[in-house]
């Protein structure tokens, strides 16, 4: 058969616009309703508020690398998401908890979109883009067989749909996002013009995934 006909570049932008919107209906539909932008995303909120602890010393001046409950003066987690969200919140003068769905929403949007690229330059097709966000929506049914978004499992495990491990926006969701850029720069990195494009694509692919040993531990694992 032959190949599909190039889309134009305005079916095609509205193919990435609606995934942009599938995406922020995905982060910020649940908390439709409620008072958004004056309270911390505090879903299993003892976690994400040990982590806003970090980003909270940082947005105050304190730089010391100590771990949040005990003052130890040591802290071992990767906690380089979260003092980035410290710095930009003391630049700007903006509430850490603004500044923490500011940043989340950029990552994931920054994976999808990059997704939806390789989508569209693996099928040619104007709607491909789109996949990348629905697949958000996606899950284990536990909405339906457990009236919640996660199924729990044996020995502490918990099976979660996508929607439900990014919607925290905390550093998992970003080392996710950044392995799924990474794996986007692997899969799309063209052999073809002497290999120039391939290398360049290796080399930041490998950086992104170095760096994410600074931001978790587990999703590095994943990456690598």
């Amino acid at each position: 058969g032959q190949a599909p006909e190039a889309p134009s570049r305005l079916r095609l932008g509205a193919a990435f616009a609606a995934s942009e919107v599938l995406v922020l209906l995905a982060l910020l539909g649940p908390l439709i309703g409620r008072p958004f932008w004056q309270g911390f995303r505090a879903y299993a909120y003892p976690d994400q508020l040990t982590y806003a602890s970090i980003a909270t010393n940082w947005a105050m001046g304190d730089s010391r690398f100590v771990e949040p409950f005990t003052q130890t003066g040591t802290s071992h987690y990767p906690s380089l998401w979260y003092q980035a969200m410290g710095l930009v919140a003391r630049l700007t003068g903006a509430p850490v908890h603004v500044i923490w769905t500011l940043f989340g929403v950029l990552i994931v949007s920054a994976a999808v979109l990059s997704t939806g690229l390789l989508a569209y330059r693996m099928s040619g097709r104007a709607w491909a883009p789109v996949l990348p966000a629905l697949a958000l929506f996606t899950g284990v049914l536990a909405g339906v067989t457990a009236g919640q978004w996660g199924l729990e499992l044996l020995n502490h495990a918990i099976l979660w749909g996508p929607l439900a491990s990014l919607f925290t926006l905390n550093a998992e969701a970003a080392g996710t996002c950044l392995v799924i850029i990474a794996m986007v720069l692997l899969l799309g990195a063209d052999p073809g013009n002497g290999g120039t494009y391939r290398r360049r694509s290796l080399v930041i692919a490998a950086a992104i995934l170095g760096a994410i040993a600074n931001v978790h531990t587990y999703a590095f694992f994943s990456g690598l």
